[in-house]
């Protein structure tokens, strides 16, 4: 996943080098203009990586629930299985003490 992402941090900053590069060759005579697009430009992509970052925070938040449910279920289903399992074993030491009367088993 990280690498996703340094990729797509990648593909923002080639973003800028090939607006600075369709500007570079542009006349003196146009700096405001070009101080203007690129301010502009500059915003953009302030504002793009802004929503890419709560987008993505939302995401994670969201999976990371999901995990949290999933694991729950998890183990309170665990839990019901160890459950069951000892009352299984307790129904059948106590079927065995029924033959052996004069035992007694530690639960008694």
């Amino acid at each position: 996943m990280d690498a996703k992402e340094d990729n797509f941090e990648k593909l923002q900053q080639e973003k800028w080098e090939k607006f600075e590069q369709s500007n570079a060759n542009l006349s003196t005579i146009n700096d405001t203009n070009r101080m203007e697009d690129m301010v502009s430009f500059i915003k953009s992509q302030d504002k793009e990586i802004q929503e890419f970052d709560a987008e993505r925070k939302k995401l994670i938040e969201s999976h990371e629930d999901k995990k949290s449910s999933i694991m729950k279920r998890y183990w309170e289903e665990l839990l019901e299985l160890e459950k069951e399992l000892e009352n299984e074993l307790n129904q059948l030491m106590e079927k065995y003490n029924k033959d052996h009367p004069g035992m007694k088993t530690s639960n008694n």
